[in-house]
C-alpha cells in the first residue's frame, strides 16, 4: 500500500523535534503493512494512531491523523501530545494550552479540524497560484517557525489564532 505525507505534515514534523520526521516514515512504514492501524476519530473518514516518543531520541508523544483509501493512505496530520510532566503540574498552575496557549472553543478537535481545512486551502490557493501566476507563487516565502510565533505572542501579550498560526 502507498502511503503519502502531505508537505504540512512534513514541515510540521520537522519543527517538533529533529527525530520526529523520522518517527513519522516509521509509521509510515508500519501503516503500508498494517493500513488499519489507527483508531476512528471524530473526525469522518480519519483515522488516528498514536507514536510514543520515548522510542526516539527527540521525539514527543504524537497523534497522526490519516485517511485511508483502497489502494493508499494519506497522513493528513500531526499533533504533539501533551507531555505526562505538563499534566502532573499542581491543578492551581495554569496549564499551557496545546497549539501555543490559544483558546479552542471545540477543543483539540476543532483545532485539528481547523489546522486541516486551512492547510487545504493554502494548497490550493499555491496550486492555483502555481498554474496561473507563476511570478506571484515565486515570490511567496515560508511561513514564520513556533519560534517566531512566539515570540510575536510574547510581544504582542495575547494568542496568535490557530488559523493564522496555521497559515
Amino acid at each position: 500500500m502507498k502511503v503519502e505525507i502531505q508537505a504540512h505534515v512534513r514541515d510540521t514534523a520537522a519543527r517538533l523535534g529533529a527525530d520526529v520526521p523520522y518517527a513519522l516514515k516509521a509509521l509510515a512504514g508500519r501503516l503500508a503493512d498494517d493500513p488499519d492501524l489507527g483508531r476512528p476519530s471524530e473526525l469522518p473518514g480519519i483515522l488516528t494512531v498514536k507514536v510514543d516518543g520515548d522510542m526516539f531520541d527527540n521525539c514527543p508523544d504524537l497523534s497522526v491523523g490519516y485517511l485511508r483509501e483502497a489502494d493508499r493512505i494519506d497522513i493528513r496530520f500531526l499533533e504533539a501530545l501533551p507531555s505526562p510532566e505538563t499534566s502532573t503540574a499542581a491543578p492551581d498552575q495554569e496549564q499551557p494550552e496545546p497549539g501555543g496557549g490559544q483558546e479552542q472553543s471545540g477543543g483539540p478537535l476543532a483545532a485539528t479540524v481547523t489546522v486541516r481545512q486551512v492547510a487545504d486551502a493554502w494548497r490550493r490557493i499555491t496550486g492555483w497560484l502555481k498554474h496561473n501566476a507563476p511570478g506571484s507563487y515565486a515570490a511567496l516565502r515560508t511561513g514564520a517557525g513556533p519560534a517566531a510565533i512566539a515570540a510575536l505572542e510574547e510581544d504582542l501579550g495575547i494568542p496568535i489564532p490557530v488559523e493564522l498560526r496555521t497559515l
